[in-house]
């Protein structure tokens, strides 16, 4: 992605960014000429729209007191289901 190191890149909430340019169509032209590159990094690149809503938000939840027995992807899978939904857990916390 040479020549891309004008975008800004601003974290929204859930799993969107907004990346933005300096320079009026510069960051469409970056993402035209290096859409593999995009690919890897991003699901979708769309343009800015005025209605755009984040309907959700990732957050990190610190769990205390769970015994190591049940340190398991379905245990943490029922914890989140609390408050929302599990996205992911690291491989040393499995382990």
């Amino acid at each position: 992605m040479e020549g891309c190191n004008f975008i800004k890149v601003r974290y929204l909430w859930g799993l969107y960014v907004l990346l933005s340019g300096e320079r009026n169509g510069a960051l469409q032209k970056s993402i035209e000429e290096n859409k593999e590159s995009f690919a890897d990094f991003f699901d979708s690149v769309v343009p800015w729209d005025d209605n755009f809503v984040v309907a959700e938000k990732v957050v990190w939840v610190r769990c205390r007191g769970i015994l190591l027995r049940f340190w398991n992807k379905k245990c943490f899978e029922q914890v989140a289901a609390l408050v929302g939904a599990l996205v992911e857990v690291d491989d040393a916390t499995l382990q």
